[in-house]
């Protein structure tokens, strides 16, 4: 564990605590990328749900208070611009997490490892 890192982001209330995980935010972020145009993941199984190994493949995310850095690795479809992708991709996941969780996205930073003439099915 580096320092400032939390496994957990814990909330306290009332009521008693709320913690996420960081493993709760990288599911959040592998299934909105699902749904960004342009998008071809590294591994062929992101459709499976019930692992969320596969979904979360190519993405950390890094909890630090209530601030979350998520780092995302994907490939881009060939013929797309991978700059409006890119972006696309940190819009749509920076609101997804931080609708879900309350928790201030810092970063979504995205490398794109290659690019793919398979489309995603």
């Amino acid at each position: 564990m580096t320092a400032g890192y939390q496994e957990n982001q814990s909330v306290q209330n009332s009521m008693g605590s709320i913690k996420i995980s960081d493993d709760v935010v990288k599911v959040i972020a592998g299934m909105t990328l699902e749904g960004v145009l342009g998008v071809v993941r590294m591994n062929s199984s992101t459709t499976d749900h019930s692992n969320h190994k596969n979904l979360t493949r190519g993405i950390k995310a890094e909890l630090s208070g209530n601030l979350v850095t998520i780092n995302l690795q994907i490939w881009v479809e060939y013929g797309f611009n991978i700059p409006d992708v890119a972006f696309q991709i940190q819009t749509a996941v920076k609101k997804a997490v931080e609708e879900m969780t309350r928790l201030a996205v810092n970063a979504v930073n995205v490398t794109v490892e290659g690019v793919s003439i398979v489309k995603k099915t």
